[in-house]
């Protein structure tokens, strides 16, 4: 589901979502290399009336990230995400980065093992295959992409979580980065 308020995008969008054809009378003229992107009219519904919980979502998403940023305040060897000056961050992930000392990959694995579950927190595309063959990228190129590649952990957040639940994760990461400097 996409929302804009811009028509020319509005009708980019439509045009791809439906294989690049505009009707013409019985038949379609296709007008552009689309995709197969349409939405079933009940997945439509169910994207309308999500669509009006997404400020409380959104709201939710904030508190919990402000509270978690709160007890993360502290910790060495990570930085935590920031609001951006010009607005709100949405927190669809909370990505922090940890110190060029830490071995990341296995803050992940001790996380996971104290059953909290986290990935890496970001890609860089041009140390993708796909971007390296098609456009001759080469690992390490963009330095702070690929440093942000290596670096970064996404923290659990949903808007169910509990004040528990966030205590938890601050005490496992604390743990789990405390077991590096040993």
């Amino acid at each position: 589901m996409v929302i804009t308020n811009d028509d020319m995008l509005a009708g980019r969008i439509q045009l791809l979502r439906n294989h690049g054809g505009v009707r013409a009378g019985n038949w379609y003229r296709y007008e552009a290399a689309g995709y197969n992107y349409r939405l079933s009219d009940i997945h439509g519904a169910m994207g309308v009336v999500q669509m009006t919980k997404l400020p409380v979502l959104i709201e939710r998403r904030r508190a919990l990230a402000r509270q978690l940023r709160e007890r993360l305040t502290g910790v060495g060897g990570i930085r935590l995400p920031e609001d951006p000056p010009w607005g709100g961050h949405i927190y669809q992930s909370f990505v922090i980065l940890v110190d060029d000392w830490m071995d990341r990959d296995q803050v992940i694995k001790d996380l996971r093992a104290r059953d909290i579950e986290t990935t890496l927190g970001t890609y860089a595309l041009h140390d993708q295959p796909f971007y390296q063959l098609r456009y001759g990228y080469v690992t390490g190129q963009l330095p702070n992409s690929h440093a942000a590649f290596k670096r970064t952990i996404t923290l659990p957040l949903y808007p169910q979580m509990s004040e528990a639940d966030l205590d938890t994760i601050a005490t496992e990461l604390r743990a789990a980065i405390e077991s590096q400097r040993v």
